[in-house]
């Protein structure tokens, strides 16, 4: 084989290695800090805290993936005081009662969350995130992998 050769395919066959693992995302909301992460696929989140990307729910608002954190893991109760929302004795936030376009907000899930769900949230206060019916618990099934910030 060729010396050009095999300098072209050797970036080429690590990057593909690479992007069957790894991604970077864009946060284009304010509901996080950061803007820029590094996301490694397959990789289910374990802490709370940790950064998670996954699907958005096929609930016709949005097309693309989520990017939050991870508020609730399986065995944790999640439970609210009017509009606030609760996990085990940790408070997350607020529930908006309408949306910014002015629409209901309805309000997710309580209980003991099941194995494989994850309560996802921001400290934002538009963040769109398990406090709302639309979004709610996040299945294992839709984590696309944990993400972690790097600007």
């Amino acid at each position: 084989m060729n010396k050009p050769l095999i300098l072209f395919m050797t970036p080429t066959l690590v990057l593909c290695i690479l992007s069957a693992h790894l991604s970077i995302a864009i946060n284009t909301t304010d509901s996080l800090k950061h803007k820029v992460f590094l996301v490694v696929k397959d990789v289910l989140p374990d802490s709370y805290e940790d950064y998670v990307m996954f699907k958005a729910p096929a609930n016709g608002l949005y097309n693309d993936s989520f990017l939050k954190k991870v508020g609730g893991l399986e065995g944790d109760f999640v439970w609210r005081d009017g509009r606030t929302y609760y996990v085990n004795d940790n408070p997350i936030g607020k529930a908006k009662q309408q949306s910014k376009k002015g629409e209901p907000a309805e309000m997710g899930s309580m209980g003991v969350l099941p194995e494989g769900k994850y309560f996802v949230y921001s400290n934002h206060e538009d963040s769109y995130d398990s406090r709302y019916k639309k979004i709610d618990w996040v299945d294992k099934s839709d984590v696309i992998g944990v993400a972690y910030p790097i600007f």
